[in-house]
């Protein structure tokens, strides 16, 4: 497998396992649907270009809550 196979994989399995908290924090700090889309995309990206986030198992909740708490406090 390559290694966009391997992080796609890695990617979708934690859009399974997080994106409702992940929509859960950043709509809950914005009330705005469309708004809280638009950093949610930002917010994979940036998961997508840190394999420390998508290939750990131990830590990765923390990181990606890292990563919501640096979007919002770009607002």
């Amino acid at each position: 497998m390559t290694d966009y196979g391997r992080k796609k994989e890695a990617l979708e399995a934690m859009y399974d396992k997080y994106n409702l908290t992940i929509w859960k924090i950043i709509y809950g700090n914005l009330q705005e649907e469309l708004y809280a889309e638009q950093i949610i995309t930002l917010i994979y990206k940036d998961i997508w270009e840190c394999d420390q986030v998508l290939f750990s198992k131990e830590r990765q909740l923390i990181m990606i809550l890292r990563f919501c708490r640096n979007r919002l406090d770009q607002l």
